[in-house]
Formats: structure tokens, sequence, C-alpha cells
């Protein structure tokens, strides 16, 4: 993870501020390492909303993967490290 987040450092900051509350209740379930499946599960929402709010978060950090756009919730402290 530090790897990426060095590697990501150029990507712009301030667009994270328009992420929906469903949109970091999702990145904070997958920075935890939780799958598309059980997020849903965990939401009581489809996987398919699932997917496409993951969608979402991609494009508003403009990122091209999930390992990328946990990086930035982590640098952008959009996220907590569960222990």
């Amino acid at each position: 993870m530090r790897g990426l987040i060095r590697r990501n450092a150029a990507i712009p900051t301030g667009r994270t501020a328009s992420l929906t509350a469903r949109e970091r209740e999702v990145l904070q379930l997958l920075a935890q390492g939780l799958t598309q499946r059980e997020i849903s599960e965990s939401l009581v929402i489809a996987p398919k909303t699932c997917g496409k709010h993951i969608e979402r978060i991609l494009d508003k950090l403009s990122v091209h993967s999930r390992a990328q756009a946990i990086a930035v919730a982590y640098r952008e402290e959009l996220v907590t490290a569960v222990r």
C-alpha cells in the first residue's frame, strides 16, 4: 500500500469531497478488504448497486483500480484503519 500511496501522490485532491455518505461507507469497507458481495450484504444493497458505487468512487477519485482508491482514501484520511 505504501508504494501505491507514493505513486498516487500526483492525484489531485479536492475531488474526495464529492463522495456521498454511501460511497464513503463502501470505500471504508473496501479498505477493510471486503469483496463487492460482502459489502452488498453488509449494507443490504444489491451487488449491482454496490458495483455502481465502486465505479463512481473510482471515477470521482480519478483512479483506475480499487487498490488505488484505497491508497487515496488513506492518504486523504477518508477512511480509518481498523485494527
